[in-house]
């Protein structure tokens, strides 16, 4: 009987090193295709509220629609809390970076209501995507994200086109547009502190 020899080049240093980093890498890949996904499934919701919300905001109070937003809001929250093994997944160590959040947040929205209301839809959902481009800006520069070339240069255009949109023209009233950018640049600090605090902190955590 012959003795299949061992594979050697499998079991050499370098084959386990290179397998560890093809593991690496597909996990990366894959996070990333999870990430995409998320993000995609995020926006077709948000432009779904902001469509609902611009007919809501004509008749009601802007504080009132951003409280019950958030009630609403709180029963998904809690779902994915009980998910995540009940209270006790909400302990943290953040907790004053989980307040700057929420009061950042509550600014936010009510920003945004502030915009739906005086604003054209298409023009405030434009202005409201500079969000995009305050958080490159600022995961470059306070979280050491990499920024290559091809992103600095979609910023540059899109503040241009940011620009252009905020023109004085007589569909765009200036207070509208600065409610807009409010929106966008508090939202950016918003999800910035979020992504920081998504890795200590369980995500139900940072939701609620």
């Amino acid at each position: 009987m012959v003795n299949a020899k061992p594979d050697v080049a499998s079991s050499s240093p370098s084959a386990k090193s290179f397998n560890a980093e093809s593991m690496a890498i597909q996990n990366q890949q894959s996070s990333t295709t999870k990430g995409i996904l998320f993000m995609l499934g995020a926006m077709l919701v948000f432009v779904t509220i902001n469509a609902v919300a611009k007919d809501v905001v004509a008749h009601y109070p802007l504080a009132q629609v951003a409280f019950f937003r958030n009630f609403f809001a709180l029963f998904p929250a809690l779902i994915l809390l009980k998910r995540a093994g009940g209270f006790p997944a909400m302990k943290t160590n953040n907790l004053p970076r989980h307040l700057i959040v929420g009061v950042i947040g509550t600014i936010s929205m009510i920003a945004l209501f502030g915009s739906l209301r005086l604003l054209p839809l298409a023009d405030a959902t434009t202005i409201h995507f500079s969000e995009t481009l305050f958080l490159t800006i600022f995961c470059a520069w306070f979280l050491k994200e990499k920024a290559g070339l091809h992103r600095w240069s979609a910023i540059i255009v899109g503040f241009i086109g940011v620009i252009i949109i905020c023109r004085p023209t007589g569909d765009i009233l200036w207070l509208g547009a600065i409610y807009a950018l409010i929106f966008a640049l508090g939202d950016a600090i918003y999800m910035m502190i979020a992504r920081v605090l998504t890795c200590p902190d369980h995500t139900a955590t940072v939701v609620i």
